[in-house]
């Protein structure tokens, strides 16, 4: 077990230097700490190795910390007393009594403590990490809380094994290193979990409240992703990447909805004098030709076919004029009299 003490014997810049210089040659990597000049600048810090992991605990007086990662592992940090934020890679998380928070030890990361604070760090190979908990990186930062379920089970192993540190036997260094590991595993799955459920259920809002947005404005043929964007507060990316698990892009799905309207208006008997092209008009198609094109490629036939009533054989896209019995495969095989007999008009098929 090693430890580090910055007490108030020396002046407070020469301490500041000692204990970065400490913490580096312990920790294999460069300390910046920069106190917030309301209170003397104190701190204390205990490591104890065990099997392949790691666990300190420092205590100390406020202060900003700067950490430049070096080494190849991963950092838990428990924050047992004293409030502030941690950021690292464009992240950012408070810091609460209780919280939990993973970081990446290869990457700069930095702690901005406000309080007197307590905190227990576990450091783990990121090799036997990633046996436990593949995409570990996704959760980086991100507050856990341990005041129940999981979490609270793996903080409070954590904190029994550095308590009971000076009473264990070198013999139960690996097994308790192999508990420790398969609860932080546990964890961390646990709250990926919860993290994809979370995020589910709000993409699932944000893709209703574009849907019904977008739905409002069929009308507008200025309707595009950044309008859309603009109106809901989200970002044009972030749109796309609501659609990305859909068959449709947003533009698809709106032209999509556009053409079913239409295609209700036009098979609809009240709106039979009406013109085609107003009814394309009225529901977002300012270019005549382009609505035919893809009106006839979601249904197979023309709008003029669809106000007339003829629909392609088989599609349901609107009622098929053919008698009864008459078998669909054979019709091109019947004479033109017998189709006009059988009133039968061939739709073809572009």
């Amino acid at each position: 077990m090693t430890e580090i003490v910055a007490a108030e014997a020396r002046p407070e810049h020469e301490r500041i230097a000692q204990c970065c210089s400490d913490m580096g040659a312990l920790l294999q990597s460069g300390h910046q700490i920069e106190p917030n000049g309301l209170a003397p600048f104190a701190m204390h810090l205990s490591h104890f190795r065990f099997g392949m992991l790691e666990v300190f605990e420092t205590r100390g007086s406020p202060h900003t910390l700067q950490v430049r990662g070096c080494s190849d592992g991963v950092a838990v940090l428990l924050n047992v007393a004293g409030t502030g934020s941690v950021r690292q890679g464009g992240r950012e998380a408070r810091l609460q009594p209780g919280s939990l928070h993973l970081l990446d030890d290869s990457q700069h990361f930095a702690l901005e403590l406000r309080d007197d604070f307590h905190h227990v760090v576990l450091r783990v190979p990121c090799s036997s990490l990633e046996t436990a908990m593949r995409d570990w990186r996704a959760l980086t930062v991100s507050c856990m809380a341990s005041c129940c379920g999981s979490a609270a089970v793996f903080a409070g192993t954590l904190r029994s094994i550095f308590m009971q540190r000076q009473t264990l036997a070198p013999s139960d260094f690996k097994s308790c290193a192999d508990a420790v590991l398969g609860l932080l595993g546990g964890m961390l799955r646990s709250f990926s979990r919860q993290v994809q459920d979370d995020a589910s259920a709000v993409e699932a809002y944000h893709l209703e409240r574009v849907k019904a947005f977008a739905h409002g404005r069929l009308a507008d043929p200025d309707l595009d992703v950044k309008l859309i964007a603009d109106a809901v507060g989200l970002s044009p990316s972030y749109i796309h990447r609501l659609f990305a698990r859909s068959t449709m892009t947003l533009m698809q799905w709106i032209t999509a909805e556009r053409l079913d309207a239409c295609h209700r208006e036009l098979s609809a008997p009240g709106r039979l004098r009406r013109p085609v092209y107003l009814i394309a008009q009225e529901w977002g198609f300012s270019n005549q030709a382009h609505f035919s094109r893809v009106f006839r490629a979601r249904f197979g036939v023309s709008p003029s076919d669809v106000r007339g009533g003829i629909a392609p054989c088989c599609s349901g896209a609107a009622p098929c004029t053919q008698e009864a019995g008459t078998d669909c495969a054979n019709i091109g095989s019947l004479s033109g009299k017998a189709r006009v007999r059988k009133q039968i008009r061939l739709v073809p098929n572009l």
